[in-house]
């Protein structure tokens, strides 16, 4: 949005004043968690939080099942071809080729893997590779969605720590050498930042010092640059992407100092580009490391499992969430163009100082479309709402919110395209109400108008 509109537009939702900003953990389910150890993505596709293996407490039982988080319970999978058992390998969901990406492991007769596999919500492929690292246990992985490859970090391998940057295009891997990067290390968290476009990596633990590391570091795709420390010395602690509050979150984790007695933590924090800040909770999750973490589609932060201690798993998931939640709920009807029915989604949701993402859908192939922003769904201008645009040439159409902010953009090649308001970090924002509809304008249309409407949205700004 043009910023002088913005601004106006901002001060006119400007209707609430914030109280103290906080976020809340809450029990999702109190049993059914996958085993500590394993390794974990977010299918964003099929919103599940998808596990695989992962070890008793001890760490000496090995499992080979997937599991996955539908948003309400735990369902477990065993599909005849599928990875040996194992515990500390890494995945990610890559999100361009729709499939779940593993790599590496140990197994209970500690036998390093070094086998690439793929799942795909119903089946493992075993997709070969002329290049590949070298088997490993413990690496971090997370999805560069701003470059499509899947980047892997380090890990311990048989003769040690490694400190290597590997990235998966869907076909091969193929190892980076930049003239900087972190220490060998193992059993670190790595998540990518969306919003800054780099994959941070913190802590981990280094095998020959015997103790845990408490260093930040990012990776743009082309080199690594270290940033603030903040949690302390961590390893196994379970770092997620908060699309929505636009910051890392880390949770738990194990710490080893040097010389000293291991402790498993429970604080949580966050990372904003710059800075790690922690967070207090009326509520937390039960100290662990070995967990498994993603963000569901009801924006909550997952904590699921891990290990409370040397030899104790833990059963429940833990949902983090702000207490003041943006939302963008659907309502009224739509109507459609020539190619189908006219929708708007909320890739993210809006929050005081992040970006509010809102894509609009069902127009024409590189075709115009118009997202309107409102503050009022009631009237415009006078004239009670919705207006029924079929006396105006648009039949089965009506016009749900006030004409405010008309604002046009260009639909891509499959008739979609999207506006981003990166809403003011201003806390006086937070509970106001503002309505949103879409728009295409659509020449095969045998109607007058030419114009088809989405359902609108009522939206509540969120605090972080």
């Amino acid at each position: 949005m043009p910023a002088p509109t913005l601004l106006r537009f901002s001060a006119a939702t400007a209707l609430a004043t914030a109280a103290a900003a906080q976020v809340n953990w809450t029990v999702t389910t109190a049993n059914g968690s996958p085993p500590p150890f394993g390794a974990y993505a977010m299918d964003t596709a099929r919103q599940r939080l998808v596990t695989f293996g992962g070890a008793s407490g001890s760490g000496t039982g090995q499992f080979d099942a997937v599991n996955e988080w539908n948003g309400t319970m735990w369902l477990q999978a065993f599909p005849a071809f599928r990875p040996t058992a194992r515990r500390r390998a890494a995945m990610a969901y890559d999100a361009a080729r729709g499939n779940c990406v593993l790599f590496g492991g140990v197994s209970g007769t500690n036998t390093l893997s070094g086998d690439t596999w793929t799942w795909n919500g119903t089946a493992w492929s075993l997709p070969s590779t002329t290049l590949a690292p070298a088997a490993r246990a413990g690496a971090a992985m997370a999805y560069d969605s701003a470059r499509q490859v899947v980047v892997l970090f380090g890990g311990v391998t048989a003769i040690g720590d490694v400190g290597e940057t590997w990235e998966w295009n869907g076909t091969t891997w193929n190892l980076r050498a930049p003239l900087v990067q972190p220490s060998a290390r193992t059993s670190a968290a790595m998540a990518f930042d969306q919003k800054r476009g780099r994959c941070v990596l913190f802590g981990g633990f280094s095998t020959s010092g015997n103790q845990t590391l408490g260093d930040t570091w990012t990776w743009n795709g082309t080199s690594w640059s270290t940033g603030q420390s903040g949690p302390g010395t961590l390893r196994a602690a379970t770092m997620v992407y908060d699309q929505n509050r636009e910051r890392v979150v880390l949770f738990g984790g194990l710490r080893v100092p040097a010389g000293g007695s291991p402790s498993v933590q429970s604080a949580t924090w966050e990372w904003n580009g710059t800075t790690w800040t922690q967070r207090t909770t009326a509520a937390s999750p039960t100290a662990r490391h070995g967990a498994a973490g993603g963000q569901d589609a009801s924006g909550r932060i997952l904590v699921a499992g891990g290990a409370n201690g040397t030899s104790v798993a833990t059963t429940e998931t833990w949902g983090l969430l702000s207490a003041q939640p943006g939302t963008a709920n659907a309502f009224g009807t739509v109507c459609n163009s020539s190619t189908g029915p006219v929708t708007t989604q909320a890739l993210t949701l809006p929050y005081v100082g992040a970006g509010f993402v809102l894509r609009l859908g069902g127009g024409p192939a590189n075709g115009i479309g118009l997202l309107i922003y409102a503050v009022d769904a009631t009237q415009w201008a006078g004239t009670p709402l919705p207006i029924d645009l079929t006396p105006l040439g648009a039949p089965g159409c009506s016009l749900l919110v006030a004409g405010d902010l008309p604002l046009p953009l260009l639909l891509d090649a499959t008739g979609q395209g999207a506006l981003t308001w990166n809403l003011p970090n201003t806390s006086s924002l937070a509970g106001a109400v503002f309505y949103t509809q879409g728009a295409v304008l659509d020449p095969g249309l045998a109607t007058p108008l030419q114009l088809a409407f989405s359902q609108g949205r009522q939206c509540t700004i969120g605090l972080p």
